[in-house]
């Protein structure tokens, strides 16, 4: 109990968190594994929050409409691109009518073939490529390609539009501001939005021509004949877009997860070392009164100092996302000066009075 009551006190009193030097080993090392993880835990909430279908909250800057008349003209023109599984490997098939032949235009040296949407200025606002008997190091390097192309107010490249990339193992999406294009502040690794993901999470034999044709519970979706039909047969097909993109993207979804939350408890693991370094270093002076703290008692400090930052952090990145990187960092620093201004500099000399 009395250990409890030191250890809450450690939260906000520097001389608590000093006397953690005198306990065992193992609370130093339980709080500071505490520490690390709580101040993570803002991060893993929200990577486990992410669907690939997050990019449609925004501004679509026209990708709704080209994404609906893209489904349209597989069904018009009986393109099958059909999820398949062999020997555990998921792709994408052109099953039906040649994709090259339904959609003529094509660029890169491999010729992707593409289909162009327009809006009613007549300029392309959307392009989806699909792999075809391309090469993956092909794909690879048109896709890299898209992403590398430069563009400037004295040379405006209008070739730089949002794209879909339907790859035989994996689906791309990245969406472009237009107006920022046509300004040449946008180059092709400027897109606003993109999204990226694999098919082994998409049930086998979804069929991209069937977007536009049934429901994400399969029931035929029926032509619209008014405008309030419009909206609900454009709603439809944009769900079953969504589910193929949350589908997609959850198949790199945990990957990603444990590889941004391993990253960033490496991170906060070196920071607690480094304070518990900083500690050390800055009582080795001669007038120091903890010159004789070992390195040993200053990883306990280090532990039990790190626990009040973790927590806030904790609380900060939950209310707040965008600073759950910077958060606890931060807040590690300012109990760092706390504690080095109060507790772990020598006593100021006393002035001698005025004669």
């Amino acid at each position: 109990m009395k250990t409890l009551k030191l250890i809450f006190a450690s939260l906000f009193r520097n001389d608590a968190a000093m006397e953690g030097r005198y306990h065992k080993w193992h609370i130093a090392v339980i709080l500071f594994l505490l520490s690390v993880i709580l101040a993570t835990v803002p991060i893993f909430a929200t990577a486990v929050g992410v669907d690939g279908s997050d990019f449609m909250n925004g501004t679509l800057y026209s990708f709704d409409a080209g994404i609906q008349r893209f489904s349209e003209e597989l069904a018009t023109k009986d393109v099958d691109l059909v999820i398949a599984e062999t020997g555990g490997y998921y792709t994408l098939e052109n099953t039906g009518d040649d994709w090259a032949t339904a959609f003529p235009d094509a660029e890169g040296a491999a010729n992707f073939h593409y289909y162009s949407y327009k809006d009613h200025t007549d300029q392309v606002r959307l392009k989806v490529y699909y792999q075809g008997v391309a090469t993956n190091v092909e794909a690879e390097d048109f896709v890299n390609g898209k992403l590398g192309l430069e563009n400037s107010a004295d040379a405006i490249n209008l070739d730089i539009v949002s794209f879909v990339f339907l790859a035989y193992e994996a689906a791309y999406v990245f969406i472009y501001n237009p107006a920022e294009v046509a300004a040449g502040t946008a180059g092709g690794q400027n897109y606003v939005s993109n999204m990226a993901g694999i098919y082994s999470k998409i049930p086998v034999g979804t069929n991209l021509k069937d977007m536009s044709l049934k429901d994400e519970f399969g029931n035929a979706i029926a032509t619209p004949t008014n405008g309030t039909e419009y909206a609900d047969y454009q709603e439809k097909i944009l769900n079953n877009w969504k589910n193929f993109f949350d589908d997609a993207y959850g198949g790199v979804k945990f990957t990603r997860l444990w590889q941004t939350t391993g990253l960033m408890l490496a991170i906060n693991t070196v920071l607690g070392f480094f304070m518990s370094l900083l500690i050390f270093v800055m009582t080795r002076g001669k007038n120091n009164p903890n010159r004789t703290m070992t390195f040993g008692e200053s990883l306990k400090i280090g532990s039990w100092v790190l626990l009040s930052p973790a927590i806030i952090a904790m609380i900060v990145g939950l209310l707040f996302p965008n600073f759950a990187q910077m958060a606890f960092v931060l807040l590690v620093g300012l109990r760092m000066m706390w504690l080095s201004s109060k507790t772990l500099r020598p006593p100021l000399a006393p002035v001698a009075p005025k004669k």
